[in-house]
């Protein structure tokens, strides 16, 4: 079993964590001058989440939109990526992410996702979510 129980909670975490997210003076407004529009579309368990800066749309509607970056991977990766516990060159390496668009234009805003992986915490706990993996 995954990190997550099932998509209903992935969804209302990763769905409050990032309208928190997009709201956050060190990262949203940051976020929305990029530009930058991304597809998520994660397995196991599945769902996809699309933001830009109008918020989050998901499943159908969120594969109906035209993103600058699309990011496949599973659940268990994103829990770790929040978690800093993931090496993302590696991941990208070996495919456990995969991208379409430009990944370094990307990799360019890693640094500004810095204050994310504190609120991320603070959902784990809300959410009773493993931190320790």
């Amino acid at each position: 079993m995954g990190y997550y129980r099932d998509a209903e909670q992935a969804r209302q975490v990763l769905g409050e964590f990032w309208s928190e997210l997009l709201e956050h003076p060190d990262v949203g407004a940051k976020l929305k001058e990029t530009g930058l529009t991304a597809l998520f579309r994660v397995s196991d368990p599945e769902f996809s989440m699309y933001i830009d800066e109008d918020g989050i749309r998901w499943d159908s509607e969120a594969n109906a939109m035209d993103p600058v970056l699309t990011l496949t991977m599973s659940a268990d990766t994103v829990h770790l990526f929040w978690l800093k516990k993931l090496n993302v060159a590696k991941a990208l390496a070996t495919r456990q992410v995969k991208t379409r668009g430009p990944v370094p234009k990307v990799m360019k805003l890693l640094p500004l996702l810095k204050p994310a992986n504190k609120v991320y915490l603070e959902y784990c706990r809300k959410y009773d979510l493993p931190t320790e993996v």
